[in-house]
């Protein structure tokens, strides 16, 4: 309750009218920041880095993960309420209400940041660029770009946008290359035994 109490005092809706990069925060703990995110496993560390990257004039938008509180509650000990106050410190980041729709956000934004997440691939599908900060396996995706001690917010902004068929196809690719057919655990088992077979 304290947690999340101090995300909605933090909180604030977002204004669309305005320039902002979506920055989609983790479910923490869990290996997507650490390991995966190396330098980057504290994902304010990330923000830091991202606001020093932007233009004055660019605002950051910061959502927390929506099972941050629920997931067996493993959330609650993987954040600490002074995080959303630190946030909070940082020039032009915002904390937006965990209620607003995510799709909103990647759509008005001039593109999306995390360090690993879901939110690059799909900004990526929706035709935005995205900016990764740890090792994802997708790294190499078309609209995904991966944080770089060089890398500038012109160069994000000029670079051409890919269509759906070229992210389909990369997609695709890894997983004809990279994937095998396996359950991670004699549950998944039970869920998908029409697919199983010797």
């Amino acid at each position: 309750k304290y947690l999340k109490k101090n995300c909605f005092i933090n909180s604030e809706k977002p204004f669309f009218g305005k320039k902002f990069v979506y920055f989609a925060m983790h479910f923490e703990p869990e290996r997507t920041t650490n390991p995966d995110g190396g330098f980057f496993h504290d994902q304010f560390l990330a923000l830091l880095y991202l606001r020093k990257m932007l233009p004055e004039d660019v605002s950051i938008f910061v959502k927390e993960h929506p099972t941050q509180f629920k997931l067996i509650k493993r959330g609650i000990t993987g954040r600490s309420p002074l995080f959303y106050d630190l946030i909070k410190g940082i020039d032009k980041v915002h904390l937006i209400d965990i209620e607003t729709d995510t799709y909103s956000l990647t759509k008005f934004s001039l593109f999306v940041a995390t360090i690993t997440g879901t939110a690059a691939r799909e900004a990526a599908i929706m035709g935005k660029k995205a900016l990764i900060f740890g090792d994802a396996w997708f790294n190499k995706c078309p609209n995904v770009f991966s944080w770089s001690e060089g890398l500038t917010f012109e160069q994000i902004m000029e670079e051409k946008l890919c269509d759906k068929k070229a992210i389909f196809k990369y997609l695709i690719n890894q997983m004809k290359e990279y994937s095998i057919p396996a359950c991670q655990n004699p549950s998944s088992q039970k869920i998908f035994k029409n697919y199983l077979n010797k």
